[in-house]
């Protein structure tokens, strides 16, 4: 039921009859919504123009920045985070430098710090948070603490000691002596001008140094096979899960059984560590109802129906706009006119005829991108087989990444495995992930070592929903899965000498 307001002397029965009624010309009901949300005053609200130069600039010290991506690189941190600082109600000096605690200048000297003492190289911390801003490493805060939980030394976590990568230790490298000249595989490969995963393959099923070269015949029964040659890597034991005296072999059929969300259920357990029962017979609360569907929540309705990122489905929450508009199921207000790169448009179809998109495209992207963001972005729907390689050798010896990310859901964390020429952080432009490894090499060579992990841990496959490419390559981890899965990776990318580049 709607609730009445006071305004002017006059009880309106309720907000959007007082806005039908007093509201200026050219202004929308989202937009007081939205400003009555960020602490206007009504009045303000229902009468002031929106300002004809709809692209805002952020001034920090006499300094101006064009955007608040220009911003968010000049302060080190991620769009993303940028946004939320904005949202917030943060300065644009506080976006740029971050935000100091009110209650800092309140609190007793003598009050006892948060976290246990830290020790690095003999110097004693108060806490992990005052080791990290003393010692400055190169990464995140969160990043040190996922070190932490790899099993890292505080030393390493924070840089203050290099971490030696027993994957790259000499013992593991594969050499063969041709006249008295001793060659690594990967020397051998360059030098005779044979394919690296040849070489490999042939050291590890007995070949003679003459014999990987090309040099000597191999006869029928020469080699080992490759079932033996491989067959020394530990079998992983898998995990399964009780409830009410029922087994489970996976944490997608446990969800399944109980008619719920995998991701939910992945969630509930990895990072509130609930029990296996308690994840899937713990009841949600907040019932929403969309277009005559109820969910169990808005986050539940976004998870099952919604257009746009988590990003902006929060943003869109927090100014105060419906929930179809938040989930990307009814339009944002239309502007009166767009600025772009020192150009003004009067509308969407204007600005997507003068970069050759069409009015659908460039609205699509802009659920999940800001207006310079769509108009730049260039998708990849490259495909990668057995067949396109064969096709294109220069495309099988190109130089590639393989990834092994994390992706930040509203129901939980998501992992992904796979294969780009792109650098990472543009495959993955507008959405919010941590890098577990990397790898650079051959793409050909890369893309054998994606279709074993796929095939290795296809019973934790998860075709997610979300708006990215690749989305049967995606799978739901626990920690102890997400370590065996990079150990898997590293080894495949050790036997063909890559190392991480992540790290």
């Amino acid at each position: 039921m709607a609730t009445p307001i006071q305004y002017c002397g006059i009880e309106y029965p309720s907000l959007k009859r007082l806005f039908e009624s007093k509201a200026a010309k050219g202004i929308t009901y989202a937009a007081v919504i939205a400003r009555l949300s960020s602490g206007w005053e009504l009045e303000r609200a229902l009468t002031e123009q929106l300002s004809k130069n709809t692209q805002r600039k952020y001034v920090v010290e006499g300094r101006r920045y064009s955007s608040l991506k220009t911003l968010s690189q000049a302060a080190g941190i991620s769009y993303q985070a940028a946004v939320k600082r904005m949202h917030r109600g943060w300065t644009d000096e506080e976006i740029l430098n971050g935000r100091r605690s009110a209650n800092a200048e309140k609190r007793p000297k003598e009050k006892k710090p948060r976290g246990m003492p830290v020790q690095v190289n003999g110097v004693t911390y108060e806490n992990l948070r005052h080791a990290y801003d003393s010692l400055q490493p190169s990464v995140s805060f969160n990043a040190v603490r996922a070190r932490l939980r790899y099993q890292w030394s505080v030393e390493e976590a924070l840089e203050a000691t290099r971490k030696i990568d027993g994957r790259k230790a000499n013992h593991r490298v594969k050499r063969l002596t041709l006249n008295g000249a001793t060659f690594s595989a990967k020397e051998a490969a360059e030098r005779f001008n044979i394919p690296y995963s040849t070489v490999l393959d042939r050291l590890s099923r007995g070949a003679t140094a003459e014999q990987v070269i090309g040099v000597a015949p191999i006869a029928p029964g020469d080699l080992i096979s490759q079932a033996e040659a491989y067959r020394g890597r530990k079998a992983r034991i898998k995990k399964t899960y009780i409830v009410d005296g029922a087994t489970y072999k996976s944490i997608p059929e446990l969800a399944n059984a109980y008619g719920l969300s995998p991701q939910l259920v992945y969630n509930r357990m990895r990072d509130n560590g609930w029990s296996a029962k308690r994840a899937v017979t713990e009841p949600i609360s907040e019932p929403v109802t969309v277009n005559g569907t109820t969910y169990r929540s808005a986050m539940n309705a976004w998870d099952a129906i919604g257009q746009t990122t988590f990003t902006t489905f929060t943003a869109r929450r927090t100014n105060g706009y419906p929930l179809e508009v938040c989930l990307g199921l009814e339009p944002l207000p239309s502007l009166e006119r767009y600025e772009l790169h020192g150009k003004t448009y009067g509308s969407i179809a204007e600005v997507a005829l003068a970069y050759d998109l069409t009015a659908a495209q460039l609205r699509s992207r802009l659920q999940r991108m800001s207006l310079e963001e769509a108009v730049d972005y260039s998708p990849s729907n490259g495909r990668y087989s057995e067949a396109v390689f064969n096709e294109n050798p220069a495309l099988a010896q190109s130089i590639g990444r393989l990834y092994f990310v994390r992706i930040s859901l509203p129901s939980g964390t998501l992992h992904k495995v796979g294969i780009t020429q792109r650098e990472v952080s543009q495959r993955f432009h507008g959405f919010m992930y941590q890098t577990v490894a990397e790898y650079q090499g051959a793409l050909f060579l890369l893309y054998q070592i994606e279709q074993k992990v796929l095939a290795e841990f296809r019973d934790y496959h998860y075709r997610a929903d979300d708006d990215f490419e690749g989305k049967t390559e995606t799978f739901l981890l626990m920690d102890d899965e997400e370590m065996e899965m990079l150990r898997f990776v590293a080894l495949l990318a050790s036997n063909q000498g890559y190392s991480d580049s992540h790290t």
